[in-house]
């Protein structure tokens, strides 16, 4: 890969999906010492030697980032379906308790919560009375 390339070609290429996920395939990896190495010859002046350690520390240190990165990335990602599961879990709850409580009139909590207030007094009402309760 020539080091003259555009720059989103690059990001493209070395901080994609692949990237992400911290599972840079072995052509990524040699593409990237390439790329490293061109830069330390064509824009730092570096000889074949200096070069090829320059080439050879990024990828190490390429890898290593991508590791890390798909580790911050599926902590986060464990961390929101946690906190989804947890929003879900209390909605469930809602309902449950809801239909629990005033079900026995006949209607879901998500029927409940279509009725107009008028309906809805008229609907607590109905359950309250089929309890035996007041109103």
């Amino acid at each position: 890969m020539q080091s003259n390339g555009s720059d989103s070609s690059v990001l493209e290429q070395f901080y994609g999906e692949d990237y992400d996920k911290g599972e840079l395939s072995e052509e990524t990896i040699q593409a990237y010492y390439q790329y490293k190495y061109n830069e330390a010859v064509e824009e730092y002046g570096y000889s074949d030697e200096r070069a090829q350690k320059y080439a050879q520390r990024s990828v190490e240190k390429h890898i290593a980032a991508a590791k890390e990165r798909a580790e911050t990335l599926a902590s986060q990602q464990a961390i929101q379906e946690q906190k989804d599961a947890e929003l879900e879990a209390e909605r469930q709850q809602i309902r449950d308790d809801w239909n629990a409580q005033y079900g026995i009139g006949g209607l879901t909590y998500e029927e409940y919560s279509e009725l107009s207030s008028a309906e809805r007094r008229e609907y607590i009402y109905k359950v309250n009375a089929m309890r035996g309760e007041a109103g």
